[in-house]
C-alpha cells in the first residue's frame, strides 16, 4: 500500500490503493511528520481581507503620499478576522506571516509624463512600494503593484497610500485597486 520515499522517508499513495482519501492524508502526514522531524499544524480558520477603493481618488501631484481610503465593496470584497479601521488602513489581531497583495490602477489626468507611486505601509513607515512613469497617459491607465510577505504583530496598522510626482492622476475604484491580505503561518 504507497511508496516510500528514498530521501525523507515519505509515504505517498499507489494508484492502485483503493482507501479514503482521509486515511492517505493522515498517513501521509504522519510520514512526513517522521521524515522531517517536525509536527504538522493544520491552521484552525482563515485570517485574511480583501478590500477595494469604494470610489475614483484624485491624488494631487505631492510629495507626501496620499491613504487610500479602502472599504469593504459587496459581494467580492471579504474580512475575516481582521480590522478595517475607519481611515481604510487594516489592523492586525493574530501575529504571524503575512502574504500582502496591492493592485492600484491609475488614470493620468493629463498627456505630459506621469510619476506614479503606491506604497505599502506599517505604522508610519513605508515597507514596500511601486512606481510607474510614462509618456503621453491620458486616458491610459497605469498600474502599480507591491506583492510580499511580512511578520506581522497584533496591533500592527497596514496601510495602501500613493503620491504623483507630475500630474494629478485618479485612483481607479472597484476591482482598478485592491489590496488583499492573507495569514499564511502564526507566529
Amino acid at each position: 500500500m504507497g511508496n516510500i520515499t528514498s530521501d525523507l522517508g515519505i509515504w505517498t499513495p499507489d494508484s492502485a490503493d483503493l482507501g479514503k482519501p482521509d486515511v492517505y492524508l493522515a498517513t501521509m502526514a504522519q510520514s512526513i511528520e517522521d521524515g522531517a522531524g517536525a509536527r504538522l499544524r493544520k491552521l484552525e480558520s482563515f485570517v485574511g481581507i480583501n478590500v477595494s477603493l469604494p470610489s475614483g481618488l484624485t491624488v494631487p501631484v505631492t510629495s507626501t503620499p496620499v491613504t487610500a481610503g479602502l472599504t469593504l465593496n459587496m459581494p467580492y470584497n471579504f474580512n475575516d478576522g481582521m480590522t478595517l479601521n475607519v481611515d481604510g488602513s487594516v489592523t492586525v489581531i493574530t501575529a504571524g506571516i503575512y502574504q500582502i497583495n496591492i493592485n492600484a490602477n491609475f488614470l493620468p489626468s493629463t498627456t505630459t509624463p506621469a510619476r506614479i507611486v503606491t506604497y505599502l505601509y506599517k505604522g508610519s513607515t513605508s515597507i514596500g512600494f511601486s512606481a510607474t512613469y510614462g509618456e503621453n497617459q491620458s486616458l491610459r491607465y497605469s498600474n502599480c503593484n507591491i506583492v510580499g510577505v511580512y511578520k506581522l504583530a497584533v496591533g500592527d496598522t497596514i496601510s495602501c497610500r500613493a503620491l504623483c510626482g507630475d500630474a494629478t492622476s485618479v485612483m481607479q475604484p472597484g476591482g482598478g485597486t485592491t489590496m488583499s491580505m492573507a495569514l499564511t503561518a502564526r507566529s
